[in-house]
């Protein structure tokens, strides 16, 4: 799968420059950006080998900024929040619970490719610094810990702008082993971006 998002990132850097000057010169100049979405995470592979009931789906949302050089590259930054996976099992005739959730703060590098002056498709990939938080509860008595790691992130999108200033995104996003572990977090979002 990474390997993939790779060469499909490869591929749009390659059709980007690819633009011929005439064309490229013809373009605004880019500026600042902000923005948020909303959408939802999955935390892969935290279900995995439990019996009892386990989510591992929540609401997750980041705010994010940037720049814009042209239409065709920029570069970002933000914090995203991946909400909560939820588990219960029963071991032993013990009842046993727990919960993961994490956050993280991502800077990527984003190569663009207009369809027309409103719509667009993108890739992009960086470096993502992640938390994650895990509690287990097991019969009555609660344990946590906590870990943090630094790691890819990448994804792909489509926007459309409404005017000058503002526009909307959808993405999917994968951020690589969370909070140092071997589970990876998707997140398939929607928000608002206002250009200034």
């Amino acid at each position: 799968m990474m390997l993939k998002s790779s060469v499909l990132a490869l591929a749009a850097v390659g059709l980007v420059s690819a633009v011929p000057p005439a064309i490229a010169a013809d373009q605004p100049a880019g500026g600042g950006y902000i923005g948020a979405s909303l959408g939802q995470s999955k935390i892969n592979d935290v279900c995995d080998g439990i019996v009892g009931t386990c989510d591992d789906k929540d609401t997750g949302w980041k705010i994010f900024g940037g720049y814009q050089f042209n239409r065709y590259f920029a570069v970002e930054g933000g914090y995203v929040d991946f909400g909560k996976a939820t588990a219960t099992d029963v071991s032993l005739g013990t009842p046993i619970s727990g919960d993961a959730e994490g956050w993280g703060l991502f800077a990527t590098g984003l190569a663009a490719l207009p369809i027309n002056e409103q719509f667009g498709v993108f890739a992009k990939a960086g470096l993502a610094y992640t938390k994650a938080d895990v509690t287990v509860v097991v019969g009555g008595v609660s344990v946590s810990d906590d870990d943090s790691g630094t790691d890819l992130v990448y994804g792909v999108g489509a926007k459309f702008d409404f005017t000058k200033n503002f526009g909307m995104r959808v993405e999917f996003e994968r951020f690589k082993d969370v909070g140092n572990s071997d589970s990876d977090v998707d997140l398939l979002s929607a928000g608002l971006v206002y250009k200034f």
